[in-house]
């Protein structure tokens, strides 16, 4: 049994997805995108569907190409999968998957949001690893590795003034300094909950008892399993409003500090454009592998134009470099008035 899905990207690029059992993730991943149905997708994808490709023409190895497809065959802790995709310069590009019930985050993390990002820069648009806030119809942006903190400057920015909420994990970016939200769930662990206390009123009674589970089959599984708990943003925060579009007012590369204190300090555009598109290679590094092992002068070609809308984008616009020490929780009023200084 299979079912029909159908995605509008802020009408500038649209996708089109067949889904079967099990594999339901991306479809609530891309959930605040739906709508009836579109009549141009620059993706189109089959989800557990037969590839005859893969069938008649199995890998060698993890990458290989053939019958205009390029092919991957992958697994991940208990996540198993097999995808043929046609050229990412074709409209649309053509995505065959199969996996085992686990896969169906590989399939949107590594190829569907890569790809996405692809579809994008070839439009003049960026995908970015990033939150970002709306104050007055200014949009703030904060970049940085996975665990860096840049969650936690959002929530702690929305629980003070910031009237909207755009994204938590990744940001679409225009050439014009227009930044559009990409509302996924906000995804909490402990630690996201310990820098950021006032989390825990704002939990209800079930929502806290699933993290607490979670956070122990974590430490059960030695790390093995890590699963955050997904909350809606304005169930967080019931006066913000997720906004679908703000101007680039700053951004902000967060990492953590290796002194263990806060800093703060203003840094070149240029710099920041190189740290934003490594952060996006280490986020897309399973896509771009395989992109490179079967085409990689797809691939240069492709940052290339990701570096010449960034560098279009940042003109004139402030940019910051945020390290912060490990632990939020007992520096975070004095952290976040420094951090405000800058954005008002």
């Amino acid at each position: 049994m299979t079912s029909r899905f159908s995605y509008r990207i802020h009408d500038i690029v649209e996708l089109a997805v067949e889904v079967g059992r099990f594999q339901n993730y991306p479809t609530q991943r891309l959930a605040a995108f739906e709508v009836n149905g579109v009549l141009n997708p620059v993706v189109k994808v089959q989800i557990a569907g037969a590839t005859p490709d893969l069938e008649t023409q199995p890998c060698g190895g993890e990458y290989c190409q053939g019958h205009h497809l390029l092919h991957w065959r992958g697994s991940r802790k208990l996540a198993v999968w097999e995808v043929g995709m046609t050229s990412p310069d074709a409209d649309p590009s053509l995505v065959h998957f199969r996996g085992n019930p686990f896969a169906g985050k590989h399939l949107l993390f590594q190829v569907l949001e890569p790809l996405l990002n692809y579809k994008l820069c070839a439009r003049g648009y960026v995908l970015l690893h990033a939150s970002a806030v709306s104050r007055a119809g200014n949009a703030q942006v904060f970049s940085g590795y996975p665990g860096s903190g840049k969650t936690s400057i959002a929530l702690h920015l929305l629980d003070r003034d910031a009237s909207g909420f755009l994204a938590d994990e990744l940001t679409i970016l225009s050439r014009d300094g227009s930044v559009y939200s990409y509302p996924t769930k906000i995804d909490l662990f402990s630690y996201t909950v310990a820098n950021c206390p006032f989390l825990r009123k704002r939990l209800g009674m079930l929502s806290k008892a699933n993290l607490l589970a979670k956070t122990m089959i974590g430490k059960l599984s030695g790390g093995f399993i890590k699963s955050p708990l997904s909350v809606d943003a304005n169930v967080l925060f019931r006066d913000a409003k997720v906004i679908d579009k703000g101007a680039l007012s700053s951004v902000h590369l967060v990492s953590t500090s290796p002194t263990g204190f806060f800093q703060m300090r203003s840094v070149d555009p240029a710099h920041v454009v190189e740290q934003l598109i490594s952060i996006s290679k280490f986020q897309f590094r399973y896509f771009e592998n395989w992109i490179t092992a079967d085409a990689p002068y797809l691939a240069k070609s492709n940052w290339r134009t990701y570096k010449r809308v960034l560098v279009e984008a940042l003109q004139e616009v402030p940019c910051y470099e945020i390290q912060l020490p490990s632990s939020l929780s007992l520096q975070a009023d004095r952290i976040m008035d420094s951090i405000e200084t800058v954005l008002d």
